[in-house]
């Protein structure tokens, strides 16, 4: 119906002509419709134009959304029926479902099961499906959307989808809403889904079946409990699932009945027998299986979107990419199937021809995870998490192909078994180089228009305008505005946005509007009020739409524009993103996105104006953009809007305030300074409604701008760099001025740039890095190399009388070969990435932040203490002997493990040894109840030095500082030939001994030396029946080094004769000093000398071990105090660094006593 301009002034007239002439015109199939005479959209109630019998077809609904799982019991509220009637439902006029009258008369429908999201038009019958006369719409909502309490839950879903695993087992528990159903009793049924038919092809189906009943007539209490056996040949190869829960007076598997769904997940907890015995087998098996498939399959990843390099370019670019609500930073950073990462986002719109998905995560640096640094990494999808028009067919379908297509195969190669290689081959992420920033323009407040090549423009008239439109997609963005009513509630000579509309193509018309009644914001689907009661998320034709708790609306267009919407002070605030696609594509007030500022003030016609015109200059070329009546997008179902705004778009009778004056004795003046500084528009719009509160909203919003402009800022990638072959690398961010370190393998020189940056021409600096078979010089050297190498400070070479000077004195840390994940001591700074108690099939970690539960938490040490944080990585906050972790999984009570890790052996630590009544060590014992690691070794330490000190006339440190180097030397080479070992057992014993069979019982593994030392908690000091033993000279050897290099140096430098100018051509002579300082030496007759002296010290050595061997099988036990004694005397000035493999097993710890009931009890998130 199209109401004239005088129609729309004289509507009671209408109105009674239209119900004249509206008898023969009838609602039935044709609601949502405008007819000839009357209406029947439901925006006709207002206005008093609905067709007649209205009221009786197009029906309203409540719920109106569920779970595209279906089940879902809804009721129509404008329509009463007969008992008697024969209600049938039917949706999208192809899938029917019985209904049924309640007693009050009212007609009930069931939600079928779909395989598609968005509104579903349906239709019911009064006849058992003769006739469908009476409809409405079902919103449709993907199944991991809706709230938690319209679907059951897997209570601790980790343990459900590793079940049968190593060390998996027990019972499984799902809960309900139990008032969800009238029935006393209910069933629980087991259903599977799979796809079947060639993939790509037209035969290609998707399927959800039942398998069987997993609970019969049990009580609708809202609990099951079960413990779970394999399920029949037929069945256990289904490996994707939900349970389907519904009362027991259906019979089972009937579709379409009252019903509740858990969330979909991998079966592990049915499987046969072979994925129990084996599972890590089994899985390795389906992992190759499915590595297979995907070679076959087309490659859809050359036509996904970039990531954004950046979590704030991520978090920016609402209109393309959205939240992953699997690792939210707002919710906590709970990223299960992404350690490491703090956020991440999905690409809202899948790809245009295989309907794949982009997923992007990020750390806490803001840094982009790859695949090809980390498990962590975002990974694209084959098929799109939120499925793709025209949905139902794979990989079309929502959730469910991408779970049989990326999830289970995630399951099959990285969680339940080592094979995520794989995996990642086929999921690899995508980096950021060809990614390129959507543009941003803002309109808020009196209004102010920030145009995407960064113009303003201040238009202030009344009236329905064109924001922006496009010729690329028909995009149309339109906006009304109206005069702001101040506090005096008078209306001002401003005006502010009051509604906003947007199409692009054929798409839903959106309308955003304030509310004249509550000031809320009010969200108009064609033409209709929306309710975000039910659903914050709604699939629409050609968009998304998303309302969040404080009506932020945003809407996402399939071509990658974004728009988004708030209610600030009164007026909207508008911000609209746009893809470089839209280059020199776009007109209005928004201006014409081409980087040239100068034709931001561009009319209808293509002329444009002076960028220094005159604000009623600018008045005119707004008025300019006026909507046109058949072309406008807004509702009119009040009489005030259609006396407003319906016939007249832009009314030129309303003259505003173009510039407002700051008089300094106005006493708004020092407020409005305060709050707004130096901003230009929230100065404006203060003076202009003299209202604080629209100001500080346009202070925000301008805030808001300024912020989305900078994040959206192109950022240079250099893309990734791989670590050379048998070599690693230092860095993962491969943006501007990032800088990446390379080094390589024992054994392996370095070939290349051992450094490359990140440069502003998108290439690496420097040339590619490579490892090559040879042996470098590295200060991690065994004690049995040459002494005088380890701490060399500088390596001065004589040749031609010229000094060449190669400094060696950079720091090195040496590492263990087993990897950068090992840790030393008791792994209280132990910050590496395992999140499970062992890389082989060990136990999932629970996340810090979810374990409130117990003493250790996110909640109680929020600033990082003891490595906590939102991760689910080993750790040991508590001073435990090792790093662990809390686990889903009880037995016995026990809901935390140590962290299988591998520790960095240092020398000094010889392992665990076996001891069966005989010590492995027969020299001096002791026991004490402040037994350590510590002081041990400096008892036995201190044994060695007595045994042979009257030979040498003096201890370590008094000869140290003799005058005569030589004595020195001699007692370290004695220290050095003659070993002697510190061992510890049971936690309070002591051996001190050098018996080279040490190892005769045989070693046992580490964890059977996990006794607490009783003098440190922290420290294991052996078992019952076991020794842990360390070689005391390795510790105190590194330290003697360092005094040796001075003293021989001094030695050769006092006796030298210093003639560089003597230095014969011919001879390369090598003179180790101990800084630059020290000049060159030349060791001709010296060299001889001093390494015939070296050689007698070394024989006389030898002799003296053999001698000190049989002084050192003495039993003399000294006193408990001597052995304290000996421990503060020799450790004052040492450094301890103490290295071991802890236990599994020790109990003494915080985490341990807890006294609540329910601590098996434990909720994991997905």
């Amino acid at each position: 119906m199209k109401l004239t301009g005088i129609c729309a002034s004289f509507l009671i007239f209408c109105n009674i002509a239209h119900q004249r002439e509206g008898a023969q015109d009838s609602c039935s199939h044709r609601c949502g419709e405008e007819l000839v005479n009357c209406s029947c959209q439901r925006a006709c109630k207002s206005l008093g134009i609905c067709c007649s019998d209205y009221s009786e077809f197009c029906l309203q609904i409540s719920p109106s959304s569920g779970s595209l799982m279906g089940g879902k019991d809804f009721e129509i509220l404008n329509v009463t029926f007969n008992a008697s009637s024969a209600v049938s439902c039917r949706f999208k006029q192809e899938i029917e479902t019985s209904g049924y009258v309640s007693e009050d008369g009212r007609a009930h429908c069931i939600s079928p099961l779909l395989y598609e999201s968005g509104l579903i038009p349906f239709e019911i019958s009064r006849d058992g499906g003769l006739t469908f006369p009476h409809s409405a719409t079902w919103l449709s909502v993907h199944h991991s959307k809706v709230s938690a309490a319209e679907k059951s839950t897997l209570v601790n879903a980790t343990k459900w989808q590793y079940y049968g695993t190593p060390n998996t087992g027990g019972n499984l528990t799902v809960t309900w809403m139990h008032q969800t159903f009238p029935a006393r009793h209910v069933n629980i049924e087991v259903w599977g889904y799979q796809e079947t038919g060639e993939s790509y092809s037209e035969n290609w189906m998707a399927e959800w079946k039942y398998l069987y009943t997993l609970g019969k007539e049990e009580p609708n209490s809202g609990t099951f409990t079960f413990i779970p056996v394999p399920a029949k040949a037929d069945y256990n190869t289904w490996d994707i699932g939900a349970l389907r829960i519904s009362p027991s007076n259906y019979s089972d598997g009937q579709s379409n009945v009252p019903s509740i769904w858990s969330p979909v997940h991998a079966l592990a907890w049915h499987l046969g027998e072979d994925f129990r015995k084996d599972s890590a087998s089994w899985a390795t098996a389906k992992c190759l299986e499915w590595d297979r498939r995907e070679e076959t399959l087309p490659d859809f990843l050359e036509e996904i979107i970039d990531c954004p390099c950046t979590l704030a370019q991520a978090r920016a670019d609402t209109g393309r990419f959205h939240t992953d609500y699997g690792c939210d930073i707002e919710k906590g950073s709970v990223c299960t199937y992404h350690p490491g990462a703090v956020h991440c986002v999905r690409a809202i719109q899948a790809s245009p021809q295989y309907a794949s998905g982009q997923q992007c995560c990020y750390d806490s640096t803001g840094t982009q995870i790859l695949t090809r640094d980390s498990i962590g990494g975002s990974t694209p999808d084959r098929g799109h998490d939120w499925g793709s028009p025209p949905f139902k067919k794979p990989p079309r379908v929502p959730g469910f192909s991408h779970w049989l297509y990326d999830v289970i195969s995630f399951y099959y190669c990285c969680l339940w078994s080592d094979n995520c290689q794989f995996y990642l081959k086929h999921r690899p992420s995508s980096d950021c180089r060809t990614y390129k920033p959507p543009r941003v323009a803002s309109a808020f407040g009196d209004p102010h228009f920030l145009t995407f090549d960064g113009a303003n423009i201040t238009f202030k008239g009344q009236g329905e305008y064109t924001l922006l439109e496009s010729n690329l997609t028909t995009l149309r963005v339109q906006g009304r505005t109206q005069p702001a009513r101040p506090l005096n509630k008078t209306l001002a000579k401003v005006t502010g946005l009051s509604s906003v509309a947007i199409q692009e193509n054929n798409s839903d018309v959106i309308e955003v509007r304030n509310s004249e009644h509550s000031g809320m914001l009010e969200v108009l689907l064609n033409k209709e009020v929306l309710s975000f009661s039910e659903q914050s998320w709604m699939d629409l034709k050609g968009l998304f739409l998303y309302s969040t708790a404080d009506q932020n609306i945003t809407v996402m267009f399939s071509s990658g524009a974004g728009m988004e919407l708030r209610g600030r002070g009164g007026f909207l605030s508008l911000t609209v993103l746009l893809p470089v696609e839209f280059h020199n594509h776009t007109q209005g007030l928004l201006g014409v996105m081409n980087d040239n500022p100068t034709d931001e003030y561009t009319f209808k016609n293509g002329t444009t104006m002076s960028s220094d015109a005159s604000p009623q200059q600018l008045f005119e070329f707004g008025a300019d953009w006026a909507v046109k009546y058949e072309t406008s997008l807004f509702t009119y179902d009040t009489q005030f809007l259609l006396n407003n705004f319906y016939a007249e778009k832009h009314n030129s009778a309303f003259i505003p305030v173009f510039s407002p004056y700051e008089d300094p004795a106005d006493l708004l003046m020092k407020e409005m300074t305060l709050l707004c500084d130096s901003d230009p528009f929230c100065r404006f719009d203060v003076l202009t409604t003299r209202s604080l509160k629209v100001g500080n909203s346009t202070r925000i919003s301008h805030q808001n701008h300024k912020w989305l402009v900078e994040s959206l800022q192109p950022v240079v990638s250099c893309g990734w760099l791989d670590h050379p072959t048998n070599g690693k690398k230092e860095g993962t961010n491969y943006l501007l001025d990032s800088t990446i370190r390379f080094s390589c393998n024992q054994g392996y020189r370095l070939a290349g740039s051992e450094e490359r940056t990140c440069q502003l021409t998108g290439v690496w600096s420097g040339s590619t890095t490579s490892c090559l078979p040879g042996t470098a010089s590295h200060p991690c050297s065994e004690w049995g190399n040459t002494l005088f190498r380890l701490n060399t400070a500088f390596l001065t070479t004589l040749r031609d009388g010229e000094v060449f000077n190669e400094d060696t004195s950079a720091q090195h840390t040496c590492t263990s070969a087993q990897g950068a994940e090992c840790y030393t001591a008791n792994g209280a700074d132990y910050r590496g990435t395992q999140n499970q108690t062992s890389l082989h099939a060990g136990r999932p970690c629970l996340f810090w932040n979810e374990t409130f539960q117990h003493p250790y938490n996110t909640l109680k040490y929020p600033n990082g203490e003891g490595g906590l944080g939102e991760h689910n990585y080993c750790r040991n906050p508590d001073g435990d002997v090792s790093p662990w972790c809390y686990i889903a999984e009880c037995e016995d009570g026990v809901y935390w493990k140590y962290c299988e890790i591998p520790s960095c052996r240092m020398p000094g630590n010889l392992g665990c040894y076996k001891d069966y009544g005989d010590p492995p060590l027969t020299g001096i014992s002791e026991t004490s109840n402040k037994l350590t690691i510590q002081t041990c070794i400096s008892f036995c330490r201190n044994q060695q030095f007595k045994a042979f000190s009257p030979a040498l006339n003096g201890t370590p440190e008094a000869l140290s500082s003799a005058e005569h180097p030589a004595s020195f030397l001699l007692a370290l080479l004695l220290i050095i030939l003659l070993q002697m070992f510190a061992g510890m057992e049971a936690g309070y014993a002591c051996f001190c001994g050098n018996n080279p069979d040490y190892w005769r019982y045989g070693e046992a593994v580490s964890t059977e030396c996990n006794s607490v030392c009783f003098g440190d908690h922290t420290q294991p000091c052996g078992g019952d029946g076991r020794v842990i033993l360390f070689d005391t000279t390795k510790e105190k050897l590194q330290q003697d080094i360092t005094t040796v290099n001075q003293k021989f140096t001094e030695v050769i430098t006092e006796q030298a004769n210093l003639r560089i100018n003597a230095a014969q051509s011919s001879k390369i002579l090598y003179v180790i000093t101990t800084s630059p300082s020290h000049p060159p030496s030349i060791m001709s007759e010296w060299t001889v000398y001093g390494l015939t002296a070296l050689f007698i010290i070394t024989v006389s050595a030898i002799l003296a071990k053999i001698l000190l061997h049989y002084i050192m099988k003495s039993h003399q036990a000294p006193s408990s105090a001597e052995i304290g004694d000996s421990h503060q005397a020799t450790t004052a000035g040492e450094i301890w660094s103490i290295f071991y493999k802890p236990s599994t097993s020790i109990s003494i710890f915080k985490k341990k006593f807890k006294s609540q009931q329910d601590d098996c009890n434990l909720l994991v998130g997905h």
